[in-house]
């Protein structure tokens, strides 16, 4: 049994369609389901899918790179900001061992004092190293470096040692 095309069933002719204001869209619809270069209908269907496919690949990969790229800044800026407040605490801790010992001379506050010290100079170069790439943060940094350094030079080991040499230990 063989199948036979009624006329309403077969693809109408371009050259028929009579002019209007949807007869391109009619048109198209006409030429796109006759068979008529079906292959490279099929060919062209294929290519803009995948086409499609590798642009939404690319635009979610870009997308991805770039919130990574963020949460890595983020994740920098919380890494800087939790070791200055460190650093910041390390100097009052310093400044209140100073003044402990400076009002009792109690040598308990010397070990604790020295401790600090040298967890001053460690965490401002773990703080350097993570501000290495902005010349402005390691401007910053050094000038603190540099004040806290001039007070232990200049005020706190000065009047340490004279409170020592009073007390006599």
């Amino acid at each position: 049994m063989a199948f036979i095309m009624t006329l309403p069933d077969a693809p109408t002719p371009t050259s028929s369609i009579p002019p209007g204001p949807f007869s391109f869209v009619r048109r198209s619809i006409a030429w796109l389901f006759s068979q008529k270069h079906f292959y490279v209908k099929l060919l062209s269907g294929t290519v803009a899918g995948v086409i499609v496919i590798v642009f939404l690949a690319g635009t979610f990969l870009f997308v991805t790179y770039r919130n990574h790229r963020q949460e890595a800044l983020r994740s920098h800026t919380i890494n800087v900001m939790r070791l200055s407040s460190v650093i910041e605490n390390d100097i009052a801790a310093l400044e209140t061992g100073h003044r402990g010992y400076l009002l009792t001379g109690n040598a308990d506050y010397l070990p604790s004092f020295e401790r600090r010290r040298e967890a001053i100079k460690q965490r401002v170069d773990e703080l350097t190293d993570f501000i290495v790439e902005s010349s402005a943060q390691r401007k910053r940094v050094m000038k603190v470096q540099e004040i806290v350094h001039t007070w232990l030079t200049t005020v706190a080991a000065p009047e340490m040692e004279a409170r020592r040499s009073a007390t006599g230990s």
